[in-house]
């Protein structure tokens, strides 16, 4: 009788609970916003409901997107998800193979076995959609991570070798890799942040044009001593719109470039790109008259000023003016590096502080990259911090100054105010840098983690501006 009574009840809070879930799920197309929590806390019992539903629906075609149908089956996926387990992976992995053909869903799920599923379930799925470099390529590096395997830290440490991979790639990468917190993971994360203090000198760095038909080539002259020479765009030192001059060697070889102060590039836009006018039409004028008009000839051509290097550092002292160096020094920060093969010329190799440390690591995060290998970083630190190097780039880490010329380009990272531990024993800390790439701007808020005596990044929030 006792065993009874017990099942009766038993009976009686199911009955009641698929009553809830049934009511929950009865107004999905517009849910109330405690509807989301309930359901996460019903957990496998929701799911347990909600499963055949979501499944029936997934087997066909999902309803036009403005349909009050849509929203319906598209909150009960998400409501699925949402209560799901790690448990339920394979549940959740035949669902996404069964939404295939329908891409908002298929990304859902994905997200979902990513995330919270049991990654070992899929490391294959994971790595075939990180291949396809679909629009779940990020989720498929989180997933990969999480698997752990020695297989799974290799293949993604090898991706971080790359030279193709692109730089949201690779941070996620170590973001993912790091918060595992796996000592072979890190072992890639680390290898991956240091690429070495020094770069190849500023005019090897890029290819020169070739021939006298290369796009690169504006204006091309011929002096009376019969050398040939050509005025041209060149981006070695980040801008592709900088122009330099070169001369052709017997062989019809151009050689030695020379940075001629001057750039085609105008740097005040609106944002999207468009020009601001004032000013706009008089730079114009003098750039159709340098360039078209051949003013860079008797302007440039011969002018030792435009190829003196003061401190034989190996850079013209037009252009460490640009980029705010000392013309007069051959190693500005003192590290022992020459100006002209120094990664950070404007910060030297110290002892550092913890919160130095968490700021290196944010900074080395967000500057990891192969792409773009002579791409400018741009570092600004607040009044009262000293540059630290960053070693994660292939290009040159520049602090700006109020020395570096405006027109400088490249990938710019302000240190904002409000640097500080997160916790008691001073073991995390919250880095919060505003980025800024061409035509965008964000804030990203990062959590830095010490391991033994190093700091990696384990987490990043952001908060996007648009465009700049």
């Amino acid at each position: 009788m006792t065993t009874l009574i017990f099942l009766i009840i038993v009976a009686g809070g199911q009955k009641k609970v698929t009553q809830e879930i049934d009511a929950i799920l009865s107004r999905a197309a517009k849910p109330q916003d405690s509807d989301w929590k309930r359901i996460k806390e019903l957990g496998d019992s929701a799911f347990v409901r909600l499963y055949p539903i979501v499944e029936s629906n997934l087997k066909h075609q999902l309803p036009s997107m403005d349909s009050k149908k849509h929203n319906l089956v598209r909150n009960r996926i998400l409501f699925l998800t949402s209560c799901a387990t790690a448990k339920r992976t394979p549940e959740m992995t035949a669902l996404y193979r069964i939404s295939q053909s329908q891409p908002n869903p298929r990304h859902w799920i994905f997200e979902w076995l990513a995330e919270t599923g049991d990654a070992r379930w899929n490391r294959q799925l994971f790595t075939a959609e990180y291949k396809s470099q679909s629009q779940r390529k990020m989720l498929a590096i989180k997933g990969i991570a999480r698997v752990g395997d020695d297989w799974s830290i290799q293949f993604l440490g090898k991706e971080l070798q790359s030279a193709d991979q692109s730089y949201e790639y690779d941070r996620e990468i170590c973001l993912d890799l790091a918060s595992t917190l796996n000592p072979h993971a890190l072992e890639a994360v680390r290898k991956a942040m240091h690429k070495g203090r020094r770069l190849t000198p500023l005019t090897e760095r890029k290819p020169l044009p070739e021939g006298t038909k290369d796009k690169m080539i504006l204006s091309t002259h011929l002096d009376s001593k019969g050398t040939q020479w050509a005025l041209f765009h060149w981006d070695a030192l980040g801008a592709p719109e900088d122009l330099w001059i070169v001369h052709r060697n017997p062989g019809g070889k151009w050689i030695d470039p020379i940075f001629t102060g001057e750039t085609t590039y105008w740097p005040e836009v609106l944002p999207g790109g468009i020009p601001v006018q004032e000013g706009y039409d008089k730079h114009e004028a003098r750039m159709k008259a340098l360039v078209q008009g051949k003013g860079w000839v008797s302007k440039f051509v011969g002018n030792s000023d435009i190829t003196k290097d003061s401190d034989g550092d190996g850079l013209t002292d037009v252009v460490e003016r640009w980029l705010g160096l000392d013309p007069t020094n051959p190693d500005t920060d003192g590290d022992g590096i020459s100006d002209g093969i120094d990664k950070n010329p404007f910060a030297a190799d110290r002892q550092l502080t913890d919160q130095e440390k968490a700021v290196q690591s944010a900074l080395s995060y967000m500057c990891v990259s192969h792409d773009q290998p002579y791409r400018n970083q741009i570092l600004t630190f607040p009044d009262d911090m000293t540059p630290v190097e960053v070693e994660s780039c292939n290009g040159p880490v520049l602090t700006k100054t109020p020395n570096m010329h405006d027109n400088v380009f490249g990938h710019w990272f302000t240190i904002k105010s409000g640097v500080k531990p997160t916790n008691k024993s001073g073991t995390e800390y919250y880095v919060p840098i505003h980025e800024s790439g061409g035509y965008f701007e964000c804030l990203r808020e990062i959590t830095v983690k010490k391991v033994g005596t190093e700091w990696f990044v384990v987490g990043v929030r952001t908060k996007s501006y648009g465009v700049a």
